[in-house]
């Protein structure tokens, strides 16, 4: 790393199944993370505008990394400058096509945050969803993007004076292409989560059920949901020209998560919360791991995430599986049952970096 947040320089070697980043709050144990995040992503999940990683008098931040996956030993570079902009090499060969890059490194993220996953908004819902299935299939990004831009043009015209209605049509046309693709993405990662997340659920808290399921146009099975997408649209014309909005489409489903057959958005304390969302991460985990593919598992300031039992409990659940695991925390004495010879310490210290002796 170099001129990232508050660590103008480090080097760590990470040729271990667990990495552990330890040391005070606010010394930099979450800008590793987050740089790691950063190029599995190449977005930042502490904040929307990824030029704030510069530290402060530099003009750049990189992330220079060598990463083993199926295709091999790879060098990945990420680099941003404040007026250029972005830079992608892989080998030392410039990159423009996204899915190459992501083919080579992928992970999942647990930080605190995400406890708005269940208390939040319905696009943070969405957004988790989009990002596993993202994570399943790189691909699903232009799925993503196409659809996006075809809302985004359809929301111009809509401020049209005056507009009738058969113009809307062939943005509609389009609409209904790129979101049901979207549907069907959704619908797809949700069949592949929710039986890994009622075991994840059970092994972290015993005997409580829980449940997903998309609410809105994008409910399944898919053909239904795509009957029912171009009936309300067709239904919803007149009314989308007079408030000159998008009324119908994926983009207003939303993720229902239950517990015990109530909604846990209304009902889970702050404890259960916490152990949903870390069953979904390790539910994302688990998919993977079927479809015989292992990203990185992300997890910051887990010590103060969940009582000591279910640490443990997530602990042992971590070291049954073969992918890497980066996880910060102010207390390191609790991964004490990580198996030895299988981890990298190092100590963060004020931006400094510091291996520990194995």
């Amino acid at each position: 790393l170099r001129n990232f947040r508050n660590i103008t320089h480090a080097t760590l070697k990470t040729d271990r199944q667990f990495i552990v980043l330890h040391g005070p709050n606010g010394a930099g144990k979450t800008s590793i993370l987050e740089a790691v995040d950063v190029l599995s992503s190449l977005k930042s999940f502490r904040d929307p505008l990824i030029s704030h990683v510069i530290q402060n008098e530099h003009t750049t931040a990189f992330i220079d990394a060598q990463v083993l996956s199926p295709l091999g030993t790879q060098k990945m570079l990420w680099g941003y400058h404040k007026d250029k902009g972005r830079l992608l090499q892989l080998d030392g060969k410039k990159i423009h096509d996204l899915t190459q890059w992501f083919q080579c490194l992928r992970s999942i993220l647990f930080c605190p945050e995400q406890i708005d996953i269940i208390r939040g908004a319905p696009d943070i819902r969405r957004k988790f969803l989009d990002r596993a299935h993202f994570i399943a299939d790189p691909t699903y990004l232009m799925t993503a993007r196409n659809y996006i831009q075809v809302l985004k043009q359809k929301r111009e015209l809509l401020k049209k004076e005056p507009l009738h209605e058969a113009e809307l049509i062939p943005w509609n046309i389009q609409l209904k292409r790129y979101g049901t693709a979207v549907i069907s993405g959704r619908l797809n990662i949700l069949d592949e989560l929710s039986e890994p997340f009622q075991q994840m659920h059970q092994q972290l808290v015993g005997d409580e059920k829980v449940a997903l399921a998309i609410q809105g146009i994008g409910a399944g099975p898919l053909n239904i949901a795509v009957e029912r997408f171009e009936q309300e649209m067709q239904k919803h014309l007149t009314e989308e020209v007079r408030r000159k909005q998008v009324l119908i489409g994926p983009h207003r489903d939303d993720l229902e998560i239950m517990m015990n057959g109530m909604s846990a958005r209304r009902f889970a304390s702050q404890g259960q919360t916490r152990s949903i969302i870390v069953a979904l991460k390790l539910a994302e985990l688990e998919a993977a791991k079927l479809r015989g593919e292992r990203p990185l598992f992300l997890m910051d300031d887990l010590s103060s995430e969940l009582d000591l039992d279910r640490r443990k409990q997530l602990v042992q659940l971590l070291s049954e599986r073969e992918g890497q695991v980066w996880i910060t925390t102010t207390q390191p004495n609790f991964l004490s049952d990580l198996p030895r010879g299988r981890i990298a310490r190092f100590s963060v210290k004020n931006g400094i970096v510091t291996p520990e002796q194995k």
